[in-house]
């Protein structure tokens, strides 16, 4: 319902009163041109066949009114973020850094990396990062037996954006393909290893975590090399 279509169709059309008269070709002109030649004859026929099935409520011209308005304050709110993703690729790029070439990272998420982590030099390690971000593991022992649990602690704005990662990491395409192959193939090794679902995600984690380090202290691009080596 937020799509250029679809706006473009409420702001013509506010209600179905709108569309007497409108033919099947008018309207199907109309749907290809706001939406490139993805919509035509069969959709627009579609909606005019709705239409004509709706009656006429009370206080219908003060309801288009509000959907109009409503439409209006939508695209507002589009632009305003559209010039805010451009200052913030202004931002990032600035910065020299290129979190952007990891899969699954566009600019607003590097940008969210790059505020969370602040200046990288302050972790000489990439472990030191790993226990900030609150995604180390927490070691604990009793009776003579260790145990190990997720920490409770670390930045937890900057544990749900490596969170968020992973999860983008994994996911897979209708057409069964891997958003990141050897992130999806690293995960499925801890699943086979007997992890649970969310300790090998954790474990994608803490290994995304390392090669964000890497990135920011030596300013490169991703580099596909195997998941699980040291940084």
């Amino acid at each position: 319902p937020f799509g250029k279509t679809a706006l473009a169709f409420w702001r013509a059309y506010p209600s179905a009163d709108h569309l007497q008269g409108v033919s099947v070709e008018d309207l199907t002109a109309f749907l290809q041109e706001q939406s490139h030649w993805c919509l035509g004859r069969k959709r627009a026929a579609a909606i005019l066949a709705l239409a004509g099935e709706q009656a006429t409520g009370a206080y219908q011209a003060e309801r288009d009114t509000l959907v109009r308005q409503t439409v209006a304050q939508l695209l507002y709110l589009q632009e305003a973020i559209r010039q805010a993703d451009a200052q913030l690729d202004r931002l990032v790029g600035k910065l020299g850094q290129h979190l952007s070439t990891l899969p699954g990272v566009d600019v607003v998420q590097a940008a969210e990396l790059l505020a969370g982590i602040g200046d990288v030099q302050r972790f000489a390690t990439p472990d030191r990062l790993v226990r900030y971000t609150g995604i180390a593991p927490k070691e604990w022992s009793s009776a003579g037996k260790g145990h190990r649990s997720r920490s409770a602690h670390g930045r937890r704005s900057l544990h749900a954006a490596f969170f968020r990662l992973a999860v983008a990491h994994i996911q897979v395409s209708r057409h069964g393909e891997p958003r990141c192959p050897q992130s999806r193939a690293y995960y499925e090794k801890k699943l086979k290893e007997g992890k649970s679902k969310q300790a090998a995600l954790t474990c994608l984690m803490r290994v995304l975590v390392r090669i964000v380090w890497r990135m920011l202290k030596h300013r490169e691009p991703y580099l596909k090399l195997p998941l699980g080596t040291g940084p």
